[in-house]
């Protein structure tokens, strides 16, 4: 296992020299390996979000194979409209 820091740069001058400072922002972790976890992964923790972990994988084609459902994406308003059942603006809470 690795544990990246994620920063940013930030530059400053004092007087004629320009300085530089790298805040905190996070960190990634890569994880290795196992018999569990053939591929590894990495697990991204961003300081702006204290409550949640982030998973990275690396993105390969879905297998044919696979029992999940691809639902196609809606083109129109009226397509969502139809796949969602009816809105009514009333009870939407924001």
């Amino acid at each position: 296992m690795r544990r990246f820091n994620i920063c940013t740069k930030k530059t400053y001058k004092v007087g004629e020299e320009e300085k530089s400072f790298w805040p905190s922002l996070g960190s990634l972790t890569e994880f290795d390996q196992t018999q569990t976890n053939p591929n590894g992964g990495f697990a991204l923790e961003l300081n702006m979000f204290p409550e949640v972990k982030f998973y990275v994988f690396e993105n390969k084609p879905k297998d044919q194979n696979q029992n999940t459902q691809n639902t196609p994406m809606p083109k129109t308003k009226e397509e969502e409209e139809s796949m969602s059942g009816s809105i009514n603006p009333d009870e939407i809470p924001f």
